[in-house]
């Protein structure tokens, strides 16, 4: 299982990615933080996902468009029938490929190995 998301770029996108890669990357996933919130969610069934930041110091570029970052965010799980009242603090390496074909940003997830049913 990995969960991704399909950003579309904004005109100026190739732009700013020519003049200042890093910087280009960083402001379109800022301006889609609950997106990503949405897309970190899945991989938290039984908790809710907030405050998501991005770590921009690891920021990754190859130079295909291709790059990967950190995002670190808050987990929060209440349940009153099983006393359970946490909050925890995560992180994911998130990779994303730019197209410029189809103006759009992939981001995904890591990849989770799926289980197998259990037997008796």
């Amino acid at each position: 299982m990995q969960h991704t998301l399909n950003i579309n770029l904004p005109e100026v996108f190739h732009s700013t990615y020519n003049a200042n890669p890093k910087t280009a990357v960083l402001e379109v996933l800022n301006s889609h933080l609950e997106p990503l919130e949405l897309l970190l969610q899945g991989y938290h069934s039984r908790e809710k996902v907030r405050q998501v930041n991005l770590e921009a110091d690891s920021l990754e570029l190859d130079g295909t468009g291709k790059g990967t970052i950190t995002v670190s965010y808050q987990i929060e799980e209440f349940n009153v029938c099983a006393a359970i009242d946490r909050t925890d603090m995560e992180r994911m390496k998130l990779t994303f490929s730019i197209s410029e074909a189809t103006g759009m940003m992939k981001v995904a997830g890591i990849a989770l190995p799926e289980r197998e049913p259990d037997t008796f």
